[in-house]
């Protein structure tokens, strides 16, 4: 019962690590979009 438990625990650590990473991974590309945005005050 007991390894079962830990089982179910070691599937929510690497669920939970996956998530985090896709969740850096776009707020990355959102930082990015917005520092690749062009500013209105600099002429092209």
């Amino acid at each position: 019962m007991a390894w079962a438990a830990q089982d179910i625990h070691r599937v929510n650590l690497a669920a939970d690590g996956t998530w985090f990473l896709l969740g850096a991974l776009l707020m990355g590309l959102g930082v990015h979009g917005l520092c690749r945005r062009p500013r209105p005050d600099v002429p092209q």
